[in-house]
């Protein structure tokens, strides 16, 4: 916060309201610069690709005129609230031109495959991106040291000049452990993993992005490292324009009929539900490959971040007698099926999911399958979920 801006503050001892107001917007400003630190890199690599020492950004810039309104309503919380409201819109129109994606790419040196499958996603990314002049695509790798070093080595290699102003951030692997085990250190003991490869800490990183990512960050796309792009991934962005208020995700429709396994003493119990069955009839749930994240709709509502705590979940487990084994996604359809509005499906296009593993286990059908699986529209994101090859054309 500016001196002038301080200055702008009301002292009167009659408006308690107002200083709440002022302790939001410092709180708010601390926050942005103590999540600077999350963020460490190197020097630049090329023209027009910088590769972050941190995320920079100006600081919140706002409007003295905010904090001497006087609203008519008589909570001082709803104030607060909409004083918050303002200032985040008014902050996200400073970095609309700003894109932001996020890829977790670890333990590079224990798995190779890794290395071939993020020179592909990479690729075809830069491949096909085009963004205006005055655009900053900014892509976040949250890493280990040696993933890290094959991330600037394919940089330095392959993107010398992409056409557009390209930013390169690392977030530390133990950073992101660090705020996932604070807020949910038994989380994969409550969803009942039994595969160790999905009880690592980022599985579940994407719940805690909004507090992980800079306040300067609004929105922001995490992709899987299997994936492949066919078209320009801004137009991705477009998917925003479907969120009000309330939305705060979008993922697309998993493309099997994992959920209607998974769930099946809910379903035993409740034979009338929807839940778990294919589109058209009923809600087959999400898959995580590619998640849109509005930061600062989930910053805003106490609503929805009043599920991400061990509470919470649990109670969403046992209602729908669940236990799962693929991390944040089985969370995004819990909630999905509890509390719709919080999400806006992501057409099947934009996460055409490959894997095929239940056309033949559980017993279902060449017909019950297909209608998970098809996806009649052109496909702009490939996934090979389950290690299935990706199409080369």
């Amino acid at each position: 916060m500016t001196t002038e801006t301080t200055k702008k503050v009301t002292q009167s001892s009659s408006s308690s309201t107002f200083q709440k107001i002022f302790l939001l917007v410092v709180v708010l400003g601390v926050l942005f610069f103590a999540k600077q630190s999350l963020f460490s890199s190197s020097e630049d690599v090329a023209t027009k690709v910088t590769v972050e020492r941190e995320v920079k950004a100006e600081p919140i810039k706002v409007d003295p005129t905010i904090k001497a309104k006087v609203y008519e309503d008589s909570s001082s919380k709803m104030k607060v609230a909409k004083v918050a409201k303002e200032l985040a819109d008014q902050h996200a129109k400073e970095y609309a031109s700003d894109y932001h994606i996020v890829f977790i790419l670890t333990n590079i040196d224990k798995h190779p495959n890794l290395k071939d499958k993020a020179a592909l996603a990479l690729t075809s990314i830069f491949e096909h991106a085009q963004f205006e002049k005055d655009e900053v695509f900014h892509t976040h790798f949250v890493c280990d040291p040696k993933s890290r070093e094959y991330i600037e080595k394919f940089v330095q290699e392959h993107v010398h000049d992409p056409g557009f102003v390209l930013k390169i951030h690392f977030i530390a692997m133990e950073k992101v452990a660090k705020v996932v085990n604070t807020q949910l250190p038994n989380i994969g003991e409550i969803f009942g993993q039994t595969h160790d490869y999905y009880k690592d800490a980022f599985f579940y990183m994407s719940l805690f992005l909004h507090e992980l990512m800079p306040l300067s960050v609004h929105r922001v796309v995490q992709l899987d490292l299997d994936v492949k792009l066919l078209t320009n991934i801004r137009d991705l962005w477009h998917e925003f324009d479907y969120f009000d208020h309330n939305t705060m995700l979008s993922l697309a429709y998993d493309n099997q009929p994992v959920y209607k396994t998974l769930l099946w003493k809910y379903r035993r119990d409740n034979p009338s539900t929807s839940f778990g069955w294919h589109k058209g009839k009923g809600f087959p749930g999400y898959n995580s490959g590619v998640t849109l994240v509005h930061l600062d709709h989930i910053r805003l509502s106490e609503d929805y971040r009043s599920y991400l705590s061990e509470d919470a979940i649990t109670k969403l487990i046992e209602k729908y007698s669940f236990k799962g084994h693929l991390g944040d996604q089985d969370f995004y359809t819990l909630l999905g099926h509890a509390r719709p509005e919080f999400f806006h499906t992501l057409p099947c296009e934009w996460n055409r999911q490959l894997c095929q593993w239940w056309r033949t286990h559980g017993g279902y059908s060449e017909e019950v399958f297909n209608k998970y699986y098809n996806c009649d529209e052109e496909t702009k994101i490939y996934h090979g979920n389950c290690n299935t090859p990706i199409p080369e054309d």
